[in-house]
């Protein structure tokens, strides 16, 4: 009888940084785990430190949150650790994807992290990993006294394409988007590129037009609060459709899940969702009660829905009868100006089209 190993190979590595995580997916993952360990600011700089005489870019995630108290985790694939004020996040899991997507199979993870009073310390290089074919065992420091507190995160080098310009304003903008629950409930987090610092902000909702629905709900025996209404005139849509949060995030949006094949465009609405709902493993959708929450989300804002269609129903026919309007004064009036314009162009020794008789008695051909 033959026996395999089922240890996966350490060429697994290749296929974790090889994931097409966006700068905001990647960065999205430390933040979770940050704002998971109840941190109220959060700092994420890339610089250039020298190293072995060379410019090495390195990322480095800071907050002040209760720390981890079992920093191998951050290195063990498939492990988790949740904290037990944890909403949303299991550390461990999405930062070794954003780790890899941001570093590479051969990035060197350091980090430095205060629980309860104790610091921890933990340098693991993935480079042996690779060089030596086999997987190795990470080890924390042993845990001093420490008036410090939170945790930092750097990761060596940077070998995803760093974002600038419109790119990088994309990122901003979608990060503030995605954290819009816990920006809007007093969390501060920054992004430091070189001398720049940017502060994330949160998505707001536009001016409405007329009376919104703000409601709560129970669906699946769990609560959810509903805020949505047509947009007003003049107003910019950044998130047509409807936003879903969850802890201190975004999970699905913009969206137009809840809204029963209605258009959109005129639409903006949040849809909280309370304790007690169970997400997906990319937190992107609940994963039991779909059908029943998004349901219950359209009975509330069907209102809304049929009013904007009624708007934009009417909108189409004024322009339609506008249309109309403009095809019928053309066809009885033609058009006198071009047609002047036309006759001006024509000399004397033309012989075809048009031609100006002026007392000749010559008729037009």
């Amino acid at each position: 009888m033959s026996k395999a190993s089922t240890v996966p190979a350490v060429h697994l590595l290749q296929s974790l940084a090889n994931q097409r995580m966006s700068w905001a997916d990647s960065l999205g993952e430390f933040i979770d785990n940050s704002l998971d360990a109840l941190a109220t600011e959060v700092s994420i700089s890339i610089s250039d430190a020298p190293i072995k005489g060379a410019r090495v870019r390195t990322l480095t995630v800071q907050d002040n949150g209760l720390g981890i108290e079992e920093l191998p985790v951050l290195v063990r694939l498939g492990a988790r650790k949740e904290h037990l004020s944890t909403k949303l996040g299991r550390y461990g899991i999405g930062s070794k994807d954003a780790a890899f997507s941001i570093g590479g199979t051969r990035h060197r993870l350091q980090v430095d992290s205060t629980f309860a009073g104790q610091l921890r310390t933990m340098d693991f290089r993935w480079s042996r990993v690779i060089d030596r074919g086999i997987w190795l065992d990470a080890e924390a420091s042993a845990p001093v006294p420490s008036a410090g507190k939170g945790t930092q995160i750097r990761v060596t080098p940077i070998e995803k394409a760093i974002p600038s310009g419109e790119k990088l304003e994309r990122t901003l903008a979608r990060l503030g988007y995605i954290f819009s629950p816990a920006i809007n409930t007093g969390a501060v987090i920054r992004v430091f590129m070189g001398k720049e610092v940017s502060v994330l902000r949160a998505y707001r909702l536009p001016r409405f037009d007329g009376a919104a629905i703000d409601q709560e709900l129970t669906v699946d025996g769990k609560t959810i609060r509903v805020h949505c209404g047509l947009v007003a005139d003049g107003e910019t849509n950044h998130h047509p459709g409807l936003t879903y949060y969850h802890g201190h995030r975004t999970i699905l949006g913009p969206t137009a899940e809840g809204c029963e094949g209605f258009s959109t465009a005129r639409i903006a609405g949040v849809v909280e969702l309370k304790s007690g709902w169970q997400l997906t493993k990319n937190k992107d959708n609940v994963n039991r009660a779909s059908d029943k929450l998004f349901a219950a989300v359209f009975d509330a804002i069907r209102p809304i829905l049929e009013r904007a269609e009624k708007l934009a129903q009417s909108q189409q026919n004024d322009s339609f009868q506008l249309e109309v309007e403009n095809m019928l004064n053309l066809a009885a009036f033609g058009d006198a100006a071009g047609e002047a314009d036309s006759k001006a162009v024509r000399g004397e020794g033309d012989k075809r089209g048009r031609i100006e008789p002026k007392g000749s008695g010559r008729k037009h051909r």
